[in-house]
């Protein structure tokens, strides 16, 4: 059994990655950390194909610069080991290191001192030994990196989920319906027009769409098309494509064109005069759903 550990490399969290490594090793987990393997490919190659090899993933969110502000690299590789379904374990020197929507996930907090390391080791032992005991109990079947099962409540129903959990509370995919695919089929032939939706809460809520093959999806040089997503959040619905960088790696939304008013009308107070309003339309363009990291942005 195999663990991916993602975590700052910073000097200072090498007796951290002591205390994970024995962790590991009192439960027959081999741990693995990227900057351990002799490299014969790209790195966010390299990255990837063992998360997705590993049967578990360790992500120790805690800041190497500012201890509370993570490293955009853990946080890219753990966007895509929660992709994936990958059983996780939440590590953090500091709660308020942990990215927003991280923040429902239960977390070991230790400090960087010889106590707190070995609370560290004992934690996380027992642990890894719970996950351990459930992913050979399961049919290793149910352990595939595909779409998240439908959810049976909004995030707000539910406790936070156990550590290790397969669930995604943040993604629920809907039941596909011919009703349901007609709709999605005329929005994507219009240029991914914005439907109306009813109010609904604040936070934003993710849904996979299924996808008939008779839809015509675009192709993108250098990405790969992964789903149709929906998202919705303040009462708007949008249905976009997500896609991934063919080289990085990495996830992009396609997010749709549209026309929209910029600057403000002449009755407004404290007005500027570079205010004019006036009429602005933009092309569809891709952003990315993460942190992008210097080594992917040079490239």
């Amino acid at each position: 059994m195999q663990a991916f550990v993602t975590m700052p490399f910073n000097q200072k969290f090498w007796e951290v990655w002591k205390a994970i490594k024995a962790a590991c090793e009192a439960n027959q987990i081999k741990a693995v950390r990227v900057d351990q393997i002799p490299q014969v490919q790209d790195i966010h190659t390299c990255i990837f194909k063992e998360i997705e090899a590993s049967d578990l993933v360790i992500i120790d969110f805690s800041g190497d610069k500012m201890i509370e502000v993570p490293n955009p690299n853990v946080v890219t590789e753990a966007k895509h080991a929660k992709d994936r379904g990958k059983p996780i374990v939440i590590l953090t020197q500091k709660i308020e290191a942990l990215p927003f929507d991280w923040k429902v996930q239960r977390a070991i907090a230790y400090e960087n001192t010889p106590s707190g390391l070995s609370f560290l080791r004992e934690a996380l032992t027992e642990n890894l030994k719970a996950i351990r005991e459930r992913l050979e109990a399961q049919p290793r079947s149910n352990f595939s990196t595909t779409a998240a099962q439908p959810a049976s409540a909004s995030i707000d129903e539910k406790q936070a989920p156990v550590l290790g959990s397969d669930e995604d509370v943040d993604q629920e995919v809907l039941d596909s319906t011919d009703q349901e695919q007609e709709k999605l089929e005329t929005q994507q032939r219009s240029n991914f027009s914005t439907t109306a939706a009813q109010p609904a809460s604040a936070s934003v809520v993710q849904e996979q769409v299924p996808v008939s093959s008779s839809m015509v999806q675009e192709q993108i040089p250098s990405f790969v098309f992964l789903r149709t997503a929906r998202y919705s959040c303040g009462g708007v619905t949008n249905t976009v494509k997500e896609y991934r960088h063919d080289q990085i790696g990495l996830e992009f939304v396609l997010i749709p064109g549209g026309t929209f008013m910029m600057g403000s009308p002449t009755s407004e107070s404290d007005r500027e005069s570079d205010e004019v309003q006036h009429q602005v339309t933009l092309s569809p363009y891709l952003i990315c759903k993460t942190e992008v990291p210097q080594s992917a942005w040079e490239r």
